[in-house]
């Protein structure tokens, strides 16, 4: 990860469909449009698998009666309710890191006092879990080889004290805003790092081809009577190489572009998506995930 180190700045695993917390964080404050799924989203979606979570325990109660107390129940119940916390707990985190950003670019107090009160509720939860896992699990738990891959959930409490003590310190001592924000601004993006984030539906209609000829340009359309702007995004199912963009041109609710022959001109399958801007100022990405987080967020056409 690039500098500093902070849990706002590590990059996501995907950065081409993911944003950073601080990344979520300039977004919010900046205005800049971008179809990526941002930290609020990842967080809202971590905050539903918990309430899953609940629904699948009550339901499994109910289902096996008085089973609840045999040992492969109890089993289940547990590391259930270790995922639960686990799953709020960064959810938080995630949040956290967006409302510091804001602090960090603004200096307004509401947003640190807001990430410390945040993150004081997610230790506590931590807590809890992993006291409760105490009485379940080893004290040292090995899950892979390297010194980091074992200890216990009770390990991390004192790092999240240092961490926490360190926030109220730099909120303490104050800072200036890098630039001026209007307030509505910074209180408008502190409702969205702490709400539920919700992307545009639109109505699309989109064809992938299911092959292309090596070396001839593939032309790739969209309709979308929402859209503003929309925007190709392409590569070779090859993570060696960097994607590509291009602006689709407009015609009345149909954006056309053509990916060039040159680029087409390999071996392997192509992949894509598009982003597409709305004309309220929303962005997304088509296909966008499903509910579940299951499926694929590109189309794949094969060689021929």
């Amino acid at each position: 990860m690039s500098k500093p180190a902070l849990f706002g700045n590590v990059s996501p695993l995907d950065p081409q469909l993911f944003m950073s917390g601080d990344e979520t964080g300039d977004a919010l404050i900046k205005g800049s449009m971008s179809g990526k799924y941002t930290s609020i989203d990842v967080a809202t979606w971590f905050e539903s698998i918990a309430q899953s979570i609940d629904a699948g325990l009550e339901d499994a109660r109910q289902k096996v009666g008085v089973v609840t107390s045999q040992p492969a129940f109890r089993r289940a119940k547990e590391d259930a309710l270790i995922q639960r916390a686990l799953a709020l707990f960064f959810a938080a985190k995630l949040r956290i890191s967006v409302l510091w950003r804001i602090f960090d670019l603004t200096a307004d107090r509401a947003a640190g006092e807001t990430a410390i009160a945040r993150y004081e509720v997610a230790r506590a939860m931590w807590a809890k879990m992993a006291e409760r896992s105490a009485s379940i699990y080893r004290s040292d738990i090995s899950y892979c080889s390297g010194k980091q891959s074992r200890g216990h959930w009770m390990d991390r409490i004192p790092e999240f004290d240092a961490d926490i003590a360190d926030l109220k310190k730099k909120l303490a001592q104050g800072k200036s805003p890098e630039e001026a924000i209007h307030p509505d601004i910074i209180k408008r993006a502190i409702e969205q790092a702490t709400g539920s984030s919700e992307r545009p539906k639109l109505s699309t209609k989109h064809t992938p081809g299911k092959t292309f000829s090596s070396g001839k340009p593939l032309p790739v359309s969209l309709q979308c009577e929402q859209a503003k702007r929309v925007t190709l995004y392409y590569r070779e199912v090859n993570q060696a190489r960097r994607w590509q963009s291009l602006e689709l041109t407009k015609k009345g609710d149909v954006f056309d572009g053509v990916v060039p022959g040159d680029y087409t001109a390999t071996r392997f399958p192509l992949q894509y998506y598009f982003e597409v801007e709305t004309m309220t100022r929303e962005a997304t990405m088509i296909p966008a995930l499903h509910e579940n987080l299951s499926n694929v967020p590109y189309f794949v056409v094969r060689r021929r």
